[in-house]
């Protein structure tokens, strides 16, 4: 049975720039962070969306020097459509809206800032933290 650990318990530390922030800087960002989504924020570091690395991929598919990539802002590629936990939120609730959602990150909020993110990766964690050992299957 699942132990009841939460979001929290999960959720690698969130990589953050603000809004306005060039995309060139924004790459550099999380790279530095070895994160695979970004989290973009106002200056009150309230979520304002995420661009992950396939929207920076899919934008190199239309034209690798493209002037939204070289010389746009983060803004321009974010994602407004966001899926979120809150970090008290049951791992096995993150699991089955993560899978609802075919999401592969989901932010994890605290109020309207960003805490954390849970990527697949910490799902794998979870579970074999719960079910792993030989003596919980």
């Amino acid at each position: 049975m699942a132990n009841g650990k939460s979001a929290k318990d999960y959720a690698s530390s969130p990589v953050c720039v603000t809004v306005g922030t060039p995309n060139a800087e924004a790459i550099r960002a999380m790279l530095s962070g070895n994160s695979r989504i970004l989290i973009i924020t106002d200056v009150n570091m309230h979520v304002k969306g995420v661009v992950s690395g396939t929207d920076f991929i899919r934008e190199f598919d239309h034209d690798v020097t493209s002037a939204r990539i070289l010389k746009g802002n983060v803004e321009n590629l974010m994602s407004t459509d966001l899926h979120y936990v809150t970090e008290d939120t049951i791992m096995i609730e993150v699991v089955a809206k993560m899978n609802r959602y075919h999401l592969q990150s989901i932010v994890v909020l605290h109020g309207l800032e960003a805490k954390g993110v849970i990527h697949q990766s910490d799902l794998l964690r979870w579970w074999n933290d719960e079910f792993g050992s030989s003596d919980t299957i």
